[in-house]
């Protein structure tokens, strides 16, 4: 056996384990069918990191009302027992207990700024929602084109491979007309081995990037995909893609609105010289050793009632508010420019990602004309070859070409449509 042919059974071997492998694993759990139109509600319903981002956004909303809540009374109460001793009395055991209830009249307008600053933040958690959203669509959608395109590179690839053994027949019969040599029957088994490697990678990605689109549409492993067997691409792209500058401020609204919640906490830093004023109302039984204060002699059990307003400022507190105030402005000053950054840059991109998409949509075309071409020339290769003219290089390049021309359409549909993926990700949809 020649060496061609032992590395050609060898790297078939190789490639129908690896397929064997890839399209029969374990009993499936169920099957779904995934489309570019079906990603996003399957995403919507079983994501597991949008799940955690919605969580997010009930516990930023769980934190509102801070405002109504900040005037509930606060009510405390203690009590105790204490065993002392007397050197008039000897020793006792008494207890003490009480109970006080306050109430905010005043806390210098914090309390208004804390509940505006929560929910701003809960407006930041919706927008970050909507961010992570769109970035696992966009992923989830580029991860189904990769893999229609890996379909149709396998189909491809098993066509050529069944066109190179047809050639290679044709190949083997001028050899017994004594028409041609050996080396025809060479050139067409090492281009067999060529093309079983390439359908071995091919059928490797789409076994891959399969495990992975299931990952992030919270898919059990074991859960077998249906993709559709060929998607055509739009024509009138421009009536498909039309948004406003609305449709995409979710990309820096969170930015912005943590701006907005920095800054509301430096309004209320500034304020920690405020006073806050408190309602009180108490009462309390003090043992023989509270009552005295724990000096002889001992007082007679002493019960107080009592009620008022208390008005509290912490000064160590008020310095160092100064400059908590100074940080968190700067904070939102530097949040305010980076939100201004990323609108610029992502209509930057947007128009950038357009531009892509019509030049790329008109390659579709110049591709699919190129089919056409290539097709004819390998038509017109194998007459000549069959009458003398052309020899098996000829054959080889002809099939060549039209293998690159598919391949090629395949290449520029893929990048089309995760050109517009990315397109449809910024403006939400």
């Amino acid at each position: 056996m020649s060496l061609q042919n032992s590395l050609f059974i060898a790297v078939t071997l190789a490639t129908a384990q690896a397929a064997a492998q890839s399209t029969a694993p374990a009993k499936a759990s169920s099957t779904v069918e995934i489309t570019f139109e079906s990603i996003k509600g399957i995403l919507l319903h079983r994501s597991e990191r949008i799940q955690s981002s919605r969580l997010e956004v009930d516990a930023a909303k769980e934190r509102e009302g801070f405002l109504e809540r900040s005037f509930l009374p606060t009510v405390e109460a203690h009590a105790s027992s204490d065993t002392f001793r007397s050197s008039q009395m000897g020793t006792k055991t008494q207890p003490s207990f009480g109970v006080e209830g306050r109430i905010n009249l005043f806390n210098g307008g914090r309390d208004s700024l804390e509940s505006k600053s929560r929910t701003l933040r809960t407006g930041a958690a919706t927008a970050r929602l909507q961010r992570q959203t769109s970035d696992e669509l966009q992923k989830a959608r580029i991860l189904f084109w990769e893999i229609m395109y890996h379909q149709g590179s396998i189909a491809t690839i098993e066509a050529a491979i069944k066109l190179n053994s047809s050639n290679l027949q044709s190949a083997e019969r001028r050899i017994r007309s004594g028409v041609a040599t050996e080396s025809d029957r060479v050139e067409f088994e090492m281009k067999a081995v060529e093309l079983k490697r390439d359908l071995a990678t091919a059928v490797l990605e789409y076994v891959t990037q399969q495990r992975e689109l299931k990952i992030l549409l919270g898919l059990d492993k074991l859960t077998e995909i249906r993709l559709p067997k060929e998607v055509e691409h739009e024509h009138r792209i421009e009536k498909f893609l039309e948004h406003s500058e609305a449709d995409h401020e979710f990309l820096f609204r969170e930015t912005e609105a943590m701006a907005d919640v920095a800054e509301t906490q430096a309004k209320i830093q500034n304020r920690t010289w405020w006073p806050s004023v408190d309602a009180y109302v108490s009462h309390s039984q003090f043992n023989e050793r509270i009552a005295s204060g724990g000096i002889e002699p001992s007082s007679p059990l002493r019960t107080e009632t009592a009620v008022g307003l208390r008005a509290t400022i912490s000064i160590s507190k008020g310095f160092e508010s100064v400059r908590e105030t100074a940080a968190l402005t700067k904070e939102a000053n530097a949040l305010r420019k980076f939100a201004g950054f990323q609108r610029r840059q992502t209509e930057t991109h947007i128009e950038n990602e357009f531009a892509e998409l019509n030049q790329l949509h008109e390659l579709i075309h110049a591709a699919e004309e190129n089919i056409v071409r290539a097709e004819k020339y390998h038509k017109l290769t194998l007459s000549e070859y069959a009458r003398g003219v052309k020899n098996s290089p000829d054959v080889l390049g002809a099939a060549e070409k039209l293998f690159d021309s598919r391949l090629k359409l395949l290449e520029i549909s893929r990048d089309f449509n995760i050109a517009k993926s990315h397109v449809l990700s910024k403006i939400g949809r």
